[in-house]
């Protein structure tokens, strides 16, 4: 093989290589292959009034995962009342909030659809879990501990990711009469509640 062709036949190897390696180190290649750890961070709004929590899931195999969270659900400050300290005489922080630990099993589909020109892969997600929350201040025989589920739609750019969720439990925030600011109905023990919500979930793989 003359030294001219043997050149051309290198240059034309290592071209293909390079795409090759290319080709494979898509974001979704990489999601399904290297990223064993998520952080995410999710805010929405519930029928008892707001919700905050971050946690941490890990993935042994792609597309399912065991993690946990924490956070707050709470009512919804009024308007006038934000930004108001404890100190001034005519304000009375009576707002009904609870502490929120959430273990949970994280299930991911497939990629449904990869949209190369945005590098996006689009998942389906599956969060069911339990929640395990400290009673409300003024609250009597309160339950602590209920099951918790949540569906929605994920978006992974790199390691990146975009969620969209509903959830749905038997938790309630005014479990055992709470003190709380506005006029709820007064709550009976027995009674069966649940809490319906609506979020945003930001997360970062690792």
């Amino acid at each position: 093989m003359k030294t001219k062709d043997l050149t051309v036949f290198i240059m034309c190897m290592c071209q293909s290589f390079c795409f090759a390696q290319k080709k494979s180190e898509t974001p979704h290649r990489q999601y399904e292959e290297n990223y064993k750890w998520e952080m995410n961070f999710a805010g929405g709004l519930n029928t008892n009034g707001w919700e905050f929590m971050g946690g941490v899931h890990w993935l042994p195999v792609p597309y399912v995962g065991i993690g946990a969270s924490i956070g707050m659900d709470a009512e919804i400050k009024e308007l006038f009342d934000w930004g108001r300290k404890e100190g001034d005489f005519f304000y009375e922080d009576d707002y009904c909030a609870r502490f929120i630990f959430k273990p949970s099993v994280l299930l991911r589909s497939p990629s449904l659809w990869y949209m190369k020109s945005q590098e996006l892969d689009l998942h389906l997600f599956a969060l069911p879990g339990i929640i395990m929350a400290s009673p409300a201040p003024g609250a009597r025989d309160s339950g602590w501990l209920y099951w918790s589920g949540a569906v929605g739609l994920t978006a992974v750019y790199d390691r990146l990711t975009f969620s969209l969720g509903y959830n749905c439990s038997n938790y309630y925030l005014l479990d055992g009469n709470p003190y709380a600011h506005h006029s709820y109905e007064k709550y009976e023990k027995r009674e069966k509640h649940r809490t319906h919500s609506v979020f945003i979930m930001l997360g970062y793989k690792f």
